[in-house]
């Protein structure tokens, strides 16, 4: 999510950190076992990072429900998301993804 930020919008290095977060923590509520709404009312976030958590919405819940039904398959919402992304180019999210895989395989490496 952090390396498509700047194509989503133009908001900065802000936006790309909050997308970093939203996507890291998505996955909290696997690695705690407890309800993701549960655990992020514990922690101070920004409110963008907060909704998209919890509703999907904004642009970083858009972002995220790419993220997660790209993964899935699910072609009709993965559709509906470029759209609401403003045309995000989906050579662009691959290689995205290809980096964040091998990013994700050597967690200590400089994103591009």
């Amino acid at each position: 999510m952090e390396l498509l930020a700047d194509s989503v919008t133009a908001r900065g290095k802000s936006f790309a950190d909050n997308a970093f977060m939203t996507g890291i923590l998505s996955l909290l509520d696997a690695l705690l076992g407890k309800p993701l709404d549960e655990l992020i009312v514990q922690l101070d976030l920004p409110p963008g990072v907060s909704i998209a958590l919890t509703d999907k919405s904004g642009k970083l819940g858009d972002m995220l429900t790419l993220a997660e039904t790209r993964e899935s398959g699910e072609a009709d919402t993965v559709a509906a998301c470029y759209f609401r992304l403003g045309g995000l180019g989906k050579g662009r999210v691959t290689a995205a993804h290809v980096e964040a895989l091998r990013w994700a395989s050597n967690p200590g490496s400089e994103t591009p």
